[in-house]
């Protein structure tokens, strides 16, 4: 009771769960190593920086490695990853430098990188490395591996190189220019992939040039042009998604009519950003939104791009047409 009598607090105990939420946020793991095949005395950078789906809070990486073949030994490297797991009483570091001399020569390794934010949701990544016994530049693919667009945009990738660390070794390089060459190794990208760029470390792909849901691996070979033995290659996913389709009715959104003259609504601008195969189905509504409004004379078509309204058919007062295109699994409205 409070001092005052016209009012009055009370408290209980009262327990109450906080569930998941209806559409929890999925870690989309992003691993990249600073090359596939590391010169003899090259370091290798692991890294997680293009990792999303934290849900804002900081995610726990935890990174591991396997050997690729029966002959490479990875205990070192084991060790160093574990080091980089404890980081922050176990939160990890998504940012993992390895040694040249923790590794062995043409030892292959799997690496794999598992994030998990704090919903307890998980993804998973994995990039396999060579460690080579000759010299070798660095090539690395800027940006997130997987590399996520759509069949409407452009695609640019480009390719990073550094001169071949010569220190372990009793040589040099004499001429430090490289040449780069591009393949896609899928075999599902038939286009041209050499002169798309005046620089060559680049590759440029117009919009429309690949297909949605569809995966590609673009690689890139950088080699000493004067010694094209000493080489190396990066190669990185590139994943088109499918886009949402588009509804429209021509004439724009608000349009006027006398009730003695026929019009159309006409659907037929509506389309596919992809360009997939199969065909549109329409679906037309008529909504009275003022008092004397009327759509029960309306004869609407089925499935037809164009809805028809012939004159005297609606009484004088302001009505709402809905359009619903589908396509396949993909759907989208307009309204006039």
């Amino acid at each position: 009771q409070t001092s005052s009598s016209s009012a009055s607090l009370f408290t209980m105990n009262e327990t109450f769960v906080v569930d998941q939420p209806l559409v929890p946020t999925i870690p989309v793991v992003s691993l990249v190593a600073s090359s596939e095949f590391i010169g003899v005395c090259d370091d290798l950078i692991l890294n997680g920086a293009g990792t999303t789906g934290s849900g804002g809070r900081a995610m726990i990486y935890n990174y591991s490695v396997m050997p690729g073949n029966d002959m490479t030994k990875v205990a070192n490297v084991s060790e160093i990853l574990e080091i980089a797991n404890s980081h922050k009483n176990g939160i990890g570091k998504f940012r993992v430098d390895i040694p040249s001399d923790a590794m062995q020569k043409n030892g292959e390794m799997v690496f794999k990188l598992i994030a998990t934010n704090f919903l307890g949701y998980s993804g998973v990544a994995t990039v396999y490395v060579k460690k080579l016994h000759i010299p070798a530049p660095r090539i690395s693919i800027q940006g997130a591996n997987p590399y996520l667009t759509t069949r409407s945009s452009k695609l640019k990738l480009k390719a990073s190189a550094e001169m071949p660390i010569m220190t372990c070794v009793d040589s040099s390089v004499a001429n430090a220019k490289m040449s780069f060459i591009w393949y896609e190794d899928t075999g599902g990208f038939t286009g041209s992939l050499t002169d798309t760029s005046k620089n060559p470390r680049f590759l440029n792909l117009a919009a429309d040039s690949l297909e949605a849901s569809t995966s590609y691996q673009f690689r890139v070979v950088g080699f000493m042009t004067d010694t094209p033995n000493v080489n190396n290659s990066a190669t990185v996913e590139v994943q088109v998604s499918q886009q949402d389709v588009v509804a429209q009715i021509s004439g724009g959104s608000y349009q006027q009519f006398g009730r003695d003259t026929s019009f159309d609504l006409d659907a037929s601008d509506s389309y596919d950003p992809d360009d997939s195969a199969g065909s549109f189905s329409y679906f037309w509504s008529c909504n009275a939104t003022s008092s004397t409004a009327d759509c029960s004379g309306l004869t609407i078509p089925t499935d037809n791009s164009t809805l028809p309204v012939p004159d005297l058919t609606l009484t004088i007062g302001k009505y709402t047409f809905t359009l619903l295109v589908v396509k396949g699994s993909r759907n989208d409205t307009a309204e006039v």
